[in-house]
């Protein structure tokens, strides 16, 4: 299964199952307004082989998944990362 996910600087990731009805840019402005700051990153993430894989581009957003968000993510869910 493929999430969607965004990165906030102070809240960390924040991730949903893939639909077409709530797109990087609804979550991000949710996050935003409850928590100020910004997003740092957004794209998908798929756990299909152990760890996550962050990759992609939120088009609403404008921004892509950063080289570093797999191992960030892994880390926030206390999870191990893929190699």
């Amino acid at each position: 299964m493929i999430f969607k996910y965004v990165r906030h600087e102070e809240i960390g990731f924040i991730l949903w199952p893939c639909s077409g009805d709530l797109w990087h840019k609804h979550i991000g402005q949710l996050a935003i307004k409850m928590a100020g700051g910004a997003i740092v990153s957004a794209g998908f993430v798929d756990f299909d082989r152990g760890g996550p894989r962050c990759h992609g581009h939120s088009e609403s957003l404008g921004i892509s998944s950063k080289p570093e968000d797999s191992a960030e993510l892994a880390k926030q869910l206390e999870l191990t990362p893929r190699p």
